[in-house]
């Protein structure tokens, strides 16, 4: 159901998206990663898991400027009224959860 989104939703789904697979990529040393979207409550939920080599997310929020992915990712959700959250732990993989309340207004660019 993509198509409960707006076009300006749509894209920022594709911008985390692309940039979650991309922090799999070059940090993750994973073997599998998965992609879902699904229908929770009020929201439409896209998560990207993978069994990576994962992160401690303190520490990396500490480091402010180190990184940029997550903060990219963070500031696009925050653009449509959506929730970001990123659960990781060292040897534990990592989950990127958006979820964008269906029908909510969209705050104007």
């Amino acid at each position: 159901p993509a198509d409960q989104l707006t076009a300006t939703q749509q894209t920022v789904v594709l911008r985390v998206l692309q940039e979650a697979l991309q922090n799999v990529r070059k940090h993750g040393a994973a073997s599998a990663a998965t992609v879902a979207s699904a229908i929770d409550g009020g929201d439409w939920v896209l998560t990207v898991r993978d069994d990576g080599r994962g992160f401690d997310v303190a520490a990396v929020a500490a480091r402010g400027r180190r990184n940029f992915g997550l903060q990219f990712m963070r500031e696009r959700a925050e653009l449509i009224g959506a929730r970001f959250e990123v659960h990781s732990r060292p040897d534990g993989g990592t989950l990127v959860r958006l979820a964008i309340p269906v029908g909510a207004e969209e705050n104007s660019p």
